[in-house]
């Protein structure tokens, strides 16, 4: 029996809990399953049975950023290297002294060690990584077998990307992985663990200027996030590049799929799962909305007011079993899940879609996930119109009316139902970008890293 457990493709190793995550256009059946609406009326459901208990205010003041008279002051660990050169990051493993830095502060206060260290090594791994994704597309196209329609585009996808790895000028990663010859860290090298945590969430949410702020600082900036984080830390493993390129090749793969809409789509409320392509009745939309964790919806809420960091980024996800299982039933080895967050107070809503692969192994493993946002500011009433005369909403009305919800919820209702899907196509024009990268050796060098290791 296969286990249906997920790989997250990018962990770090020196603290287990610590999970880490790192299109061509769309089709018109593609861009009509974006904006189909089906995530907008469950999120516009799902704030129905919400007002229907809660009211909300919420004030979110801004905050003044104050810098570190010292990184001891800061959230970053530290890495000296031979030359004298003091690396601030974070530290992924103590034995051997391994800091995770991003690139743009070590270009911006070591220009030197960019220029003689990191560039030659980022085109050394480009060759490396070309080397390899160029033998194995091959090799799936023999694989293949072109025999059938499918069968042949999807051969002649995989030759055009591999016609295009090539790249004179390969774009500089996100990230750097320092390694120091040295057994273990220095004494006064390491933030506490609490410090450590609150580096690493404020690294995903890309905090500007995180190298030089006070700790204080980072928390209430962490503390003033209205999305989920969106940036992905990389997959540190150690021993080679070889996890990194297969990472890359599933994409690949996962991104054909796509492409020829070989994927199952699901909306994901809990541990309800929703088939984009199905239009469930009304009564089972409203069945989903109420099956939410409205407990929770509500802590998640009041811990925003009260200034407590967000429990989305601690949360533990429900099991996605039945999703892979749907998956499988289908004989589908790609898998795209949307989720939905509200802010109703704040009129804002953000949808991720995460994109699932099962590789060689029968293993079910998360490659990237998107994010799209949207904000009753930039609604226009036309967006609202198609969803007030859509007939199964309506019905939907007169349930939710005879349950109490006024006419004035039902207005915010409907508003942030036109945001839920300003953010879902926003979603869906992020991952389209994204697989279209991928199909085109365009690669996102946003999860991607560079390894230097100091001599002894």
């Amino acid at each position: 029996m296969h286990q249906h457990q997920p790989t997250v493709a990018s962990r770090v190793t020196f603290c287990p809990c610590c999970r880490l995550k790192l299109a061509a256009p769309a089709t018109s059946s593609q861009t009509s399953r974006g904006g189909s609406g089906w995530l907008g009326k469950h999120g516009l459901i799902l704030l129905m049975t919400i007002t229907l208990q809660i009211s909300l205010s919420q004030n979110l003041s801004s905050q003044t950023t104050t810098r570190a008279r010292s990184p001891r002051d800061g959230v970053m660990d530290q890495l000296k290297l031979r030359d004298g050169t003091t690396l601030l990051g974070l530290a992924v493993t103590e034995t051997p002294p391994r800091l995770l830095v991003r690139t743009d502060w070590v270009k911006a206060k070591s220009p030197t060690l960019m220029s003689s260290r990191v560039l030659p090594e980022v085109k050394h791994q480009s060759e490396l990584r070309n080397r390899f994704l160029r033998e194995f597309l091959q090799q799936e196209r023999v694989r293949l077998e072109p025999t059938t329609p499918e069968s042949q585009l999807r051969a002649s996808l995989l030759k055009e990307l591999e016609e295009r790895l090539n790249p004179e000028d390969p774009p500089l990663p996100r990230w750097i992985l320092f390694q120091a010859a040295r057994e273990q860290f220095r004494r006064g090298e390491l933030q506490p663990v609490q410090r450590r945590e609150v580096c690493r969430i404020a690294l995903r949410y890309g905090i500007p200027d995180l190298e030089e702020r006070e700790w204080k600082s980072v928390v209430q900036e962490i503390r003033l996030q209205q999305a989920p984080p969106s940036i992905l830390l990389p997959d540190i493993s150690p021993a080679s590049d070889t996890p990194s390129m297969e990472q890359l090749r599933d994409q690949i793969l996962a991104a054909v799929d796509v492409r020829l809409n070989t994927v199952t789509r699901l909306i994901q409320s809990g541990s309800v799962f929703l088939d984009e392509q199905q239009r469930p009745d009304t009564a089972a939309l409203i069945q989903m909305a109420l099956n939410q964790n409205l407990e929770g919806t509500l802590q998640e809420l009041l811990n925003e007011v009260g200034g407590a960091i967000s429990s989305t980024a601690s949360s533990t996800q429900p099991s996605l079993d039945k999703a892979f299982q749907l998956a499988e039933r289908r004989s589908h080895r790609t898998l795209i899940i949307s989720n939905l967050r509200m802010q109703p107070s704040a009129g804002q809503a953000t949808v991720s879609q995460s994109l699932y692969f099962r590789d060689a192994d029968q293993q079910w493993k998360l490659l990237f996930e998107v994010i799209g946002e949207g904000s009753a500011a930039n609604v226009d009433p036309a967006q609202i119109q198609p969803l007030e005369n859509d007939p199964q909403i309506q019905q939907i009305v007169t349930v939710m009316q005879g349950l109490g919800i006024n006419e004035n919820q039902l207005q915010v209702a409907f508003r942030m139902g036109a945001v839920v899907q300003a953010a879902q196509n926003s979603a869906a024009t992020a991952l389209a970008s994204r697989i279209q990268d991928l199909l085109t050796a365009r690669w996102d060098a946003g999860g991607a890293l560079v390894r230097i290791q100091d001599g002894p």
